[in-house]
């Protein structure tokens, strides 16, 4: 979790510098935008993928005279870093990969086709065959397994990696309908709410302390109990949908932003949608494979900021 909240720290300094520097120029920002973004692609690779959602905040930010120099300083940091844990990885493995973490996160992205029934691994190779045998069921708790199988048969974990990368894009190919309805699967409701939930917060506090999961964070099971005459139930209840409501008008807000202010000949707005981008590539980049609701913690400040900017380009005057 610590690293976690260090990513959102350095992800969330590189977006607000941004916006800072778009309506009080800076020279230092770009540099500063660099190491924020170098030092979260050592905490997260898919960092080097988000960070091209950067680019047109960086554009928006910089001045005519200026973008080589802002591009050159808000990327070139983070692509050294790729290049030097790339080399790191090669002179270990012989693979020039920057993470192995596909042979986990690639196959728990087909698993909602393999619940279906659909042949995701109909090969006769070694990595198909040891797939068919153990992910019966469309099991997360077995790609674990499965690995240790490809393993004990000699594969190393760059090869596993590559592997079920390329079953995950013949998925795409094949089955392009499934992939896309797993897709959008795995954004829930309560993302949107983040910016203001935080009874989901207390929720996963106590998941990732391995407790259960607090009754009054779960609407169904209150629900349930408020139909039996249940007071504290209803009220716990009522408190959720108000909470909920608050942080999905936030969130919606945050959607609308950029285009609305925009549509007011506000200049901010321009700025807006740059961090609009980054907020679109942070989620365009997980939701393929696995979005998980601490990948979203990094975009909560740019959504208030988001919702803000547009509550103040439409309050009435005073």
């Amino acid at each position: 979790m610590l690293t976690d909240a260090i990513y959102a720290a350095l992800f969330g300094f590189a977006a607000l510098w941004l916006v800072q520097a778009a309506l009080r120029p800076s020279g230092t920002v770009p540099v500063g935008v660099g190491i924020a973004l170098a030092g979260a692609m050592m905490l997260r690779e898919a960092t080097m993928f988000i960070a091209v959602g950067f680019a047109p905040a960086v554009w928006i930010a910089s001045r005519p005279g200026s973008r080589l120099r802002w591009f050159g300083s808000s990327f070139l940091p983070i692509i050294a870093v790729v290049a030097w844990m790339a080399g790191i990885n090669y002179a270990r493995s012989g693979f020039p990969v920057i993470t192995t973490s596909p042979q986990l996160v690639m196959v728990q992205a087909v698993l909602p086709l393999l619940k279906q029934g659909l042949p995701v691994f109909d090969g006769e190779d070694l990595y198909d065959r040891t797939a068919r045998d153990t992910l019966r069921g469309g099991e997360y708790a077995m790609i674990d397994e499965l690995n240790r199988k490809l393993f004990l048969a000699g594969l190393t974990a760059p090869e596993m990696a590559q592997a079920a990368t390329r079953r995950y894009l013949r998925a795409w190919w094949r089955f392009p309908g499934a992939m896309l309805i797993a897709t959008v699967g795995r954004y829930r409701d309560h993302f949107l709410a983040l910016a203001f939930y935080p009874t989901i917060t207390l929720r996963y506090l106590d998941v990732h302390a391995g407790l259960p999961r607090p009754e009054f964070t779960d609407p169904a099971r209150l629900w349930k109990k408020f139909k039996r005459g249940n007071l504290s139930a209803g009220a716990w209840l009522l408190l959720d949908v108000v909470i909920r409501v608050i942080g999905t008008t936030i969130g919606l807000a945050a959607l609308a932003a950029p285009f609305l202010v925009m549509n007011q000949r506000d200049d901010r707005g321009r700025v807006l949608f740059g961090t609009w981008l980054i907020c679109a590539a942070c989620v365009a980049v997980y939701i393929p494979v696995h979005l998980d609701i601490r990948y979203l913690v990094p975009l909560i400040p740019l959504q208030c900021l988001l919702a803000a900017t547009l509550w103040d380009a439409f309050r009435p005057p005073e």
